[in-house]
């Protein structure tokens, strides 16, 4: 009787596992997007700027589009060690996996591509990749605080990603580490487990179901001439944060929040430039849906929002107004993407980071920029 017992079990337990094997080999193939595979251990918590990347790691990371594999420096940058800087003008690059060059080869990421397109300018300097993963504006603060001294810059370039930066401002606090992997506390603020943090970054499966249990709608799928990826939704009572950005009139108060902690954070940096008598300026860095304005439509829809009441222009607006607020020295890209003759090569396919061609865009739109700044500050 017992034995029988156990052979059904361990029948059902397997067929189990055999209808979630199929589930996430279906959803790989079909919505392979979301998938990330990170290395263990990246990540480490951090007293000022909430996480950081370890110092001296080496890994790899993959998705749908990409392999690449990395090297921290010392300070955690995806950098050449400090000693082997040459001397010389230093621009120091602060931002988030757009700057670290996430799914790019180290020799095509921004930094190398901004290195070389001023040293084809007439202004040749050292741009240091002060790239994190994950980090706003909020984290970026510190970052400058803590590693201005190390790195010696004598030009810094604040990068405001206008694909997550505004949100990541607010959420910077609820941010924690777990065996390694990057997680974000719960409401309530209830931390998650490390098994919860690496299945919600490796299982699609997992993704689905967690999302059917806490009651959040699916991440809607964005299809744009040969570009397909993965909108995360929010309850639904609310719209992703850039369709609340895209919208006229005044904004709710989630998103008010965003705002505010974006405008204190620029706030902090300007502060810190007077204090210090260092340069530091900011570059507006697009997101998919600013040149690709059809994908902000498509989530808009799925968010209930009629057509015609989002334009992605309001978000570059309310960024711009933000920067100016505080009078740091601004570059807006969004244009200059927007007029590129195929805005689709400028990301990945199942991904909305830049592709190399979208490093070399905003690398090369940089430098004419970037030079005068160094030429005044010289």
């Amino acid at each position: 009787m017992m034995r029988r017992v156990t052979t059904r079990l361990a029948l059902v337990l397997g067929g189990l596992v055999v209808a979630l094997l199929l589930a996430e080999g279906v959803l790989r193939l079909f919505a392979p997007g979301s998938v990330y595979s990170y290395p263990g251990q990246l990540y480490r918590e951090h007293p000022t700027r909430y996480y950081e990347m370890v110092p001296g790691f080496h890994g790899t990371m993959s998705q749908a589009d990409y392999s690449f594999e990395f090297r921290l420096n010392e300070l955690g940058y995806r950098e050449r060690g400090l000693d082997a800087l040459p001397e010389g003008p230093r621009v120091w690059l602060l931002g988030d996996s757009l700057v670290f060059g996430q799914g790019v080869d180290a020799e095509r990421v921004m930094s190398v591509q901004l290195e070389t397109a001023l040293a084809n300018d007439g202004g040749p300097a050292t741009v240091v990749n002060g790239g994190v993963g994950g980090y706003g504006t909020v984290n970026t603060v510190a970052q400058l605080r803590d590693h201005v001294d190390a790195v010696a810059p004598d030009l810094v370039i604040v990068t405001l990603n206008l694909s997550n930066d505004i949100e990541d401002n607010l959420l910077a606090p609820e941010m924690i580490v777990r065996g390694g992997y990057l997680g974000r506390a719960r409401a309530g603020g209830t931390a998650p487990s490390a098994a919860d943090v690496w299945l919600r970054a490796h299982l699609r499966s997992y993704q689905v179901v967690r999302r059917v249990l806490e009651g959040a709608r699916g991440p809607v799928e964005v299809h744009q001439e040969d570009q397909i990826f993965q909108v995360p939704m929010p309850p639904p009572d609310e719209a992703p944060h850039f369709v609340e950005l895209a919208r006229g009139g005044p904004v709710n108060e989630r998103i008010q929040s965003m705002l505010d902690a974006t405008d204190h954070a620029l706030g902090e940096l300007a502060a810190e430039a007077t204090t210090r008598g260092l340069p530091i300026g900011v570059v507006i860095m697009p997101g998919s849906f600013n040149f690709r304005p059809a994908e902000l439509q498509q989530v808009a829809r799925h968010a209930r929002v009629p057509d015609g009441q989002v334009d992605s222009t309001r978000i570059v607006d309310r960024a711009r107004a933000l920067v100016e607020g505080h009078g740091l020295p601004m570059l807006d890209l969004c244009p200059i993407f927007s007029a590129a003759p195929d805005p689709g090569a400028l990301t990945f396919r199942y991904d909305t980071h830049y592709s190399a061609e979208g490093h070399r865009l905003a690398a090369e739109s940089m430098a004419p920029w970037v030079g005068q700044l160094l030429a005044r500050h010289d």
